[in-house]
């Protein structure tokens, strides 16, 4: 995806956390979007411990139709010998991945403690 001369590892390992990065379809149609984060499982009080988990995000962009096509989680974890892929990866399409937003939106507004259906449309 775009990474220059360097391998994916290499380009999760070498990123700054939390920026976005941007980078050409080779045949100039579309962008790729990253954005590579620490994939923080626990804090503690006061100290954060350093994570060795990195989760990158990708948006796959079509220039023509001014669309996102694509959008995927992959998850890193660094070893002695450096960044590697863990195969943990999430793929979604454009519209499967708005439904999700949509989903954690209602999520977020909901007061989930009341909730008492089985379903709630």
């Amino acid at each position: 995806m775009a990474f220059g001369d360097v391998n994916e590892e290499t380009f999760v390992g070498g990123c700054k956390l939390d920026h976005l990065y941007s980078a050409n379809f080779k045949n100039d149609l579309g962008k790729f979007f990253n954005i590579v984060t620490n994939d923080d499982v626990t804090t503690i009080e006061y100290h954060e411990p350093p994570t060795r988990n990195r989760i990158k995000l990708t948006i796959t962009f079509i220039k023509e139709s001014n669309e996102i096509k694509q959008v995927s989680f992959k998850k890193f974890k660094e070893l002695k010998a450096g960044w590697v892929a863990t195969g943990e990866e999430a793929n979604f399409s454009h519209f499967s991945y708005q439904k999700l937003v949509s989903f954690l939106g209602l999520l977020t507004e909901l007061d989930l403690g009341s909730v008492n259906e089985r379903r709630v449309a």
